[in-house]
């Protein structure tokens, strides 16, 4: 984590009146690797993944595509970007060669926090 911060203790209890006030630490500890992801069809290295966050449902629907339908995965994401009116909805148009890679490279879509709750609980507990 970032440590350049002027003033370290103010930070810290900041964080801890926050965290005092809303359960903060309590409510990330429990989404921490809550993702739940759906996905039909093999995610192979030439697949376009059209990835679909519902951050309400914490949940990740995995939509693969095979090299030839690259023109219609594109075309879905920019139409369902264009559309969007929901909020907490997020849409990546995505390659990889397997759901682990695709986890690797974007972890934010997986929602493991876990390093992140790690530093905040022990900068917060001390």
């Amino acid at each position: 984590m970032n440590n350049d911060v002027d003033d370290m203790p103010s930070a810290i209890a900041e964080l801890r009146s926050l965290d005092a006030e809303l359960h903060v630490l309590e409510e990330l500890t429990a989404a921490s690797d809550s993702m739940f992801v759906t996905y039909q069809g093999e995610i192979d290295r030439s697949s376009s993944c059209l990835l679909t966050v519902d951050l309400g449902v914490q949940q990740v629907d995995i939509e693969v595509f095979s090299p030839e339908d690259e023109v219609s995965a594109a075309d879905k994401y920019t139409k369902l970007e264009t559309d969007k009116e929901a909020p907490g909805i997020i849409y990546l148009l995505a390659r990889a060669g397997s759901l682990k890679d695709l986890r690797f490279a974007y972890p934010n879509y997986s929602s493991d926090i876990s390093k992140f709750v790690e530093w905040l609980t022990e900068t917060i507990n001390g």
